[in-house]
Parts: C-alpha cells; structure tokens; sequence
C-alpha cells in the first residue's frame, strides 16, 4: 500500500509539474518591437497612392504632407494622423468629411508588430483606422466610409538614423491583394489585416491601400528594437 501511494504521489508531482510548464507557456506573451530612444512624436509624408475598393471605386491621391504620429510611453503605439492631397474619383475631386476639395484626413492609431516572411521576422507598421468617411460630390461613387486595418513593411531608411520606410502595396497592382497582410499580436497568434469599405450604405467590401515614399522621421537618431 506505501507502494502504491508514493507511486501515486509521483505521479501527481509529474502532471503538476507539466501543467505549471503548460500555464507559464500559455501565459506567456510576444514581445513586440520598440522605437529606441525618448522622443515623444515624428512627422511623416508620402508619395502617390490609392484607396480602392473590390470591384468598386477607386480614390487616388497624388501626395501626403504634415504627416503626425505620437509615440507613447512602452513605445511601440500611438495616435497618427494623415492628409492626403490631391485627391480625386475618376477624375472628380474628392475629400474627407468637412475638409477642403482634394484633402483626405485619416486619423487613428499606430502599431509596431511582427511578421513571419519566408521564415524570418520583419517588422510591419499597423495602422488602425478611425471610420474615415470620403466624398466625392460629382464622381460615380459620391461616399466610401472605410473602416478596418493595414498594414506596411517598416524599415531603417538607407543612410538615416532617424527616418524610416513604411511600404505598402498590393501584390498584383491592382489593389485586390494586400502585400503585407498578416501580423502577430501580443499573444503571439497571427491576425490578418482587413480595410473595409461601404459606398454609399451598400453592404462592406474588401478595400485595399496603395502609397508609394511612406517615411516617418524623429527629431534625433531612433531605431527598432526587438
């Protein structure tokens, strides 16, 4: 009987012991990438773009300026702002809601994350919209309202300590394909990007973000850490 008891009570210890392991594997979370450094905001801009939509309409735009970000204190999130300019529907000037003709202003928040690409982690910045609401008065598609996120691949820009590169393209260039469309959260579980668009109160469609020259850059030198 003393047998079987300490055979028992082994037994026990061992589960116990497996499934603390388990738990603390579990608890465990991603450490996500950090801008280096103290400085509290950037300023951004970019080149020409497109916010399309799955078998819909299509707004371009033909530069960004007066970009902002905000940088929080564990440095890896935060609001953003961006102005678009010079954008136009089919040829029809377009704007966001209360803003001049051509100015679309999206705003909403930033995050630092991880990637998997061909094996390797990368890092990817991950914009969050706010509801962006865009009217275009005399194009075929008069509202969009896009809502959703996306994401970009971020780099050190060459030769700079304080800029870097945010890529964002579709893969068959005809905004039906996001390149960068997968990141992991926290936990360390890969979540898909997704913008969706409703014109003018139809049912959400796929929509998709194209821009070209994506730079953010720091009053001092600044890099990512992970």
């Amino acid at each position: 009987m003393t047998r079987k008891i300490t055979t028992l009570v082994s037994c026990l210890m061992v589960v116990s012991a497996v499934s603390a392991v388990v738990s603390t594997m579990s608890s465990a979370s991603m450490i996500l990438p950090v801008f280096t450094g103290t400085q509290t905001s950037a300023s951004g801009s970019s080149g020409a773009g497109a916010i399309s939509v799955s078998i819909g309409a299509k707004v371009i735009f033909t530069s960004s300026g007066s970009d902002s970000l905000t940088v929080e204190s564990n440095r890896h999130l935060g609001p953003f702002t961006v102005i678009l300019g010079g954008s136009t529907q089919g040829g029809e000037p377009c704007r966001s809601l209360g803003d001049a003709s051509g100015t679309i202003l999206i705003t909403g928040s930033w995050h630092l994350v991880l990637a998997t690409r061909s094996g390797l982690d990368v890092h990817e910045f991950l914009f969050l919209f706010t509801e962006l609401h865009i009217e275009c008065p005399n194009a075929a598609v008069k509202l969009l309202l896009v809502t959703g996120d996306v994401a970009g691949l971020i780099t050190q820009k060459s030769g700079s300590t304080t800029a870097f590169q945010v890529s964002m393209a579709t893969i068959d260039g005809e905004g039906r394909v996001q390149e960068y469309s997968e990141f992991e959260n926290d936990a360390g579980t890969g979540v898909k990007t997704a913008l969706s668009v409703k014109q003018e109160g139809g049912a959400a469609k796929a929509g998709f973000l194209e821009s070209a020259s994506n730079v953010w850059t720091f009053p001092s030198t600044t890099s990512i850490e992970k």
